[in-house]
């Protein structure tokens, strides 16, 4: 058995060399021991997958060993949305939920998400006991026939369901009047299917990209930021759209493009839904964001007078906040993952589509002007990020080049404070540099903030610079 970690949301690894059927096994063996510290057999769980490569296999070996454990599964029979099984683990009243998928990772890797009881991502504890159990006891299995025909595996389909309460939460009125003209970029995902359904009838003018499924994503990784969306933007260039949406791999995460094809960093999308959240809908409460995103959001929440709480990367920090604290509002992170008040402990792509597109109809504004309004009141938000392939056991001489190279590190005379709650930040008067080690791969991320695009492209190559030198000095 290779070694199995579970990452910022869930455990992933290469097709074939650690992403195995007998790993896998493995790992539906450990939740499934997991399970049964707390819950009694026959209780039922929730099975999706993805469109990548074997998945509908790694489904059915995670639904065999689940019934051989004496749980009842409910498999969903064709790739879904991952935002859609956490949806489908409160609709049926399971006690969990497991998702076959990479989520936004490239082509050759798998992956799977284990899904608590009330729709969240696993918690570093439950991750942490799921752990403890792998290789601990022999895997037990059924055979999936065997164990379909027994009524151990049941069939699931929630769509209408799951759309009825996405449209629940918006005005599809204002959409109607708006007469939006919308571009959807899936990228090949599994949430490809649930765009038109979702805008079938009273909905903005729609169309779409890359539905179809390709296990190579086009040679891409189905990751919605600036290199992986060449078609959405050069389309957004040319047409008519007044908004781009692009959704990951899974359906959970969004990205959107404004006319002219300019990419919208997640930290000002979160801070526009922020703003329609306060002054659109009159809305109070705390706003909870990742180390890595926007100071654009402090500065919006403190304008509202909304406290605002910063947590280590993975959505799962934000699920926790969601789940035990009534005064959350909204929140979001750095890659595009948002979760709102009054829905699952969950992020959704979809979800954050809609909340946007009320956002410009309620506005009655291009999101251009939106921006230039916001860069105006609140002043100018630059963000961006390097993702450089990086030796582990590099990573602790480069902490060491950070910490003793901080002072003066920006250049402006300003001092310098240090975060290590999640990698190590660089805070200075309007601008910050982050470094973090990937959860699910080995890449050093590096993202960085600063009042103009000139500047935080300094700042990146600046730490690009320190990651690669030699030395404490």
């Amino acid at each position: 058995m290779s070694v199995i970690r579970f990452g910022t949301d869930g455990w992933r690894g290469r097709i074939a060399a650690d992403f195995t059927f007998e790993n896998v096994r493995i790992v539906v063996q450990a939740v499934s021991d997991f399970l049964k510290e707390s819950h009694p057999v026959e209780k039922n769980l929730v099975v999706g997958y993805d469109r990548r490569f074997l998945s509908e296999e790694f489904s059915k070996i995670t639904c065999e060993v689940l019934a051989g454990n004496g749980f009842r599964v409910s498999l969903f029979s064709k790739p879904v949305p991952t935002p859609l099984v956490s949806f489908a683990v409160v609709h049926t009243k399971s006690i969990g939920g497991i998702v076959l998928t990479a989520s936004h990772n490239p082509p050759e890797f798998h992956g799977f998400k284990f899904k608590e009881s009330y729709g969240a991502s696993a918690s570093p504890e439950t991750t942490r006991r799921i752990e403890s159990f792998l290789g601990r006891s022999e895997v037990r299995s059924a055979p999936f026939e065997e164990a379909y025909s027994a009524g151990k595996i049941r069939p699931l389909n929630c769509d209408k369901e799951y759309l009825a309460a996405l449209r629940r939460r918006v005005s599809f009125s204002l959409f109607r009047k708006a007469r939006l003209k919308v571009l959807f970029d899936s990228l090949y995902g599994s949430a490809s299917d649930y765009v038109p359904k979702l805008f079938s009838f009273g909905s903005p003018r729609l169309e779409t990209l890359h539905t179809q499924r390709d296990i190579l994503f086009g040679g891409l990784s189905p990751e919605p930021i600036p290199r992986n969306l060449v078609d959405l933007v050069r389309k957004m260039k040319t047409g008519s759209f007044d908004v781009g949406f692009a959704l990951d791999g899974d359906g959970d995460r969004l990205a959107v493009v404004a006319p002219g094809g300019k990419f919208i960093p997640p930290s000002k999308v979160l801070s526009l839904l922020l703003l329609h959240f306060t002054d659109g809908k009159g809305l109070r409460g705390k706003v909870v964001k990742t180390v890595s995103s926007s100071l654009l959001i402090d500065r919006i929440a403190a304008a509202a007078g909304l406290e605002v709480i910063e947590t280590p990367v993975g959505f799962k920090h934000i699920s926790e906040r969601m789940t035990r604290d009534p005064q959350f509002l909204l929140g979001g992170e750095e890659s595009g993952g948002m979760g709102f008040r009054g829905g699952l402990p969950e992020r959704d792509g979809l979800l954050s589509a809609l909340y946007f597109l009320e956002m410009m109809a309620s506005r009655k504004k291009s999101i251009v002007d939106l921006l230039r309004w916001v860069d105006r009141k609140f002043g100018p938000s630059e963000t961006d990020r390097l993702d450089l392939h990086y030796p582990t056991e590099k990573w602790g001489p480069l902490c060491g080049r950070l910490r003793g190279e901080a002072n003066g590190f920006f250049g402006d005379g300003s001092s310098v404070r240090l975060k290590e709650f999640d990698g190590l930040k660089l805070v200075g008067k309007e601008s910050w540099i982050l470094f973090r080690m990937s959860g699910t791969e080995p890449l050093l991320r590096i993202y960085a903030e600063a009042p103009s695009v000139k500047e935080v492209r300094r700042l990146l190559e600046k730490g690009r610079a320190l990651a690669f030198r030699e030395g404490p000095s």
